[in-house]
């Protein structure tokens, strides 16, 4: 996977990674293989797919708090922002 850097985006762009949730159908699966890991041993195709997701997820907070610091250094209230979501 190609990786392109957020620095080059507009704020509209930047504000769009930060709002995009992670697809449902990936939470969803990689809740239930880690819960189904704490339970008992998954086989080897379910850690694969386990590890696939989780790169997915890495790649999902990679990303979104790369959008975050730049909007941070173009001068928006991230704190705020923040703070708001919760």
């Amino acid at each position: 996977m190609m990786k392109t850097t957020v620095d080059t985006y507009t704020d509209n762009q930047l504000w769009d990674i930060v709002e995009q949730r992670l697809p449902l159908a990936i939470d969803i699966q990689l809740s239930q293989l880690t819960d189904k890991g704490k339970m008992s041993q998954l086989s080897a195709a379910e850690m694969t797919e386990l590890d696939t997701l989780i790169d997915q997820y890495d790649d999902y907070i990679l990303r979104r708090s790369q959008a975050l610091f730049m909007l941070k250094q173009r001068g928006y209230d991230i704190e705020a922002y923040l703070t708001s979501k919760r």
